[in-house]
């Protein structure tokens, strides 16, 4: 199955942008003949997707590094709290 704008060749043989443009759904994928596995198109689809997941990630690091941040209280409840709070955030990165 081919798609428009895509030639035999490696991923970065062409710009991404046109890549973006005929990224195939997961139902296509599914449906593809044995003898496509690994095509250009396959590699495309999975290379934006491990894209995604990457920013995905990179956002939740982000924004957990920031409620991780050690903050220095005088009261030892409020050290505890703010650390039972960090661990949970951790916990949920």
């Amino acid at each position: 199955m081919a798609f428009v704008g895509h030639s035999v060749g490696s991923l970065d043989d062409q710009p991404d942008q046109e890549h973006k443009m005929a990224l195939m759904s997961v139902e296509q994928l599914l449906n593809q003949a044995e003898d496509e596995y690994m095509s250009v198109d396959q590699l495309v689809f999975f290379k934006d997707r491990l894209e995604v997941k990457a920013a995905e990630l990179r956002d939740r690091l982000l924004s957990g590094q920031a409620s991780c941040e050690i903050e220095r209280h005088p009261d030892e409840a409020d050290f505890a709290s703010d650390e039972e709070n960090r661990a949970v955030a951790a916990s949920m990165i």
